[in-house]
């Protein structure tokens, strides 16, 4: 492979080079030096037809190649697909402690070297839209400093939502978002008190539908409480009577601090309530909370949306793991014969 692109050399007497190049191919013919190269007579003419029309050949089957390789209508088709493509990410960023166990124990400069971390994994996934739980305005336990601002100024996601479901004794935390592109009509929701575990809650945006300027998808970032299924229960039922009338297509992404599976699933509810859809939701292969091995986080999407990628993500900057996926509109339903 050339520096340039692909490189093919033929020995024929001289040396043929055909090189891949982004207006196409070009080709130099060098001649060896010496008395043998400045012979005359019908042999030696012959053998330069001979190497000619090699040449001409070769030219003409990597031009033709190129073409083929280049066709301006697979490149669209290949474009069009990725531009109809929305890539989404959320993740518990944890006040920026890392796998600290309190962000209370971290010095300002900890916390923004775990928050560098976060940054470069946003900027290896390049989500167009993020959601965050656990994430810090100024706040006494992590530095002092807008955790959001600092994560979209390092990413160049320019368009940040906040909301601060707490907000009092030096503390400032909730949900956010970072879009790539304009957030529209963001809001912010703080669910009721639930003693003596701090007020949870969910922000909410609108972005248009990348190449559809006449499409707006609602995205929402959530954090359901992690200690009782009954304030789960009444969170989720707050939830779904604030978006049950939502436009659609809609994403609701975040840390619900429930499995599929439990007897009383706050995300299986949450699914049920708004008519949401989960990625392969039985499986046990998506573990996003190392500790207790459990599938805490979670992107559920609406009927006009699929899934073309789904992961949990392996990167230790939280104590949770980044779930990303890769979501397009659904096709027409398929008809039965």
């Amino acid at each position: 492979m050339g520096p340039d692109g692909p490189s093919t050399g033929f020995d024929t007497g001289g040396t043929l080079f055909l090189k891949g190049h982004r207006c196409g191919y070009f080709c130099a013919a060098a001649v060896p030096d010496g008395e043998a190269a400045r012979a005359k007579g019908p042999a030696r003419r012959s053998a330069g037809r001979g190497s000619v029309l090699l040449a001409v050949w070769l030219i003409v089957a990597a031009s033709a190649s190129a073409l083929a390789a280049a066709d301006p209508a697979e490149e669209a088709k290949s474009a069009g697909a990725a531009a109809s493509c929305l890539r989404v990410m959320t993740l518990n960023v944890a006040h920026g402690r890392g796998v600290a166990q309190h962000q209370a124990t971290q010095t300002r400069d900890e916390i923004v070297a775990n928050l560098q971390k976060i940054a470069e994994l946003i900027r290896r996934q390049r989500p167009d839209i993020l959601a965050l739980q656990e994430a810090d305005g100024p706040s006494l336990w992590s530095g002092w400093f807008d955790h959001v601002q600092w994560l979209g100024d390092k990413t160049q996601m320019d368009y940040r939502y906040r909301g601060a479901h707490v907000d009092r004794l030096g503390l400032c935390y909730g949900t956010a978002l970072l879009s790539r592109q304009k957030l529209l009509e963001p809001f912010s929701v703080a669910f009721a008190p639930s003693p003596p575990t701090p007020t949870k809650g969910f922000v909410a945006g609108k972005v248009i539908w990348p190449g559809r300027p006449e499409m707006l998808v609602q995205v929402v970032s959530v954090h359901l409480d992690f200690s009782r299924p009954a304030v789960r229960a009444r969170q989720v039922a707050e939830l779904v009577k604030r978006l049950g009338q939502a436009s659609r297509p809609l994403v609701v992404m975040g840390d619900f601090n429930a499995q599929w599976s439990d007897r009383h699933s706050a995300v299986r509810s949450t699914a049920e309530g708004l008519g949401l859809r989960a990625y392969q939701p039985e499986t046990d292969r998506l573990s996003t909370f190392p500790l207790l091995k459990r599938r805490l986080d979670w992107i559920l999407i609406s009927q006009e949306l699929e899934f073309e990628e789904y992961s949990t993500l392996p990167d230790e900057v939280s104590d949770h793991r980044a779930v990303m996926a890769v979501l397009r509109l659904a096709g027409p339903p398929k008809s039965e014969h």
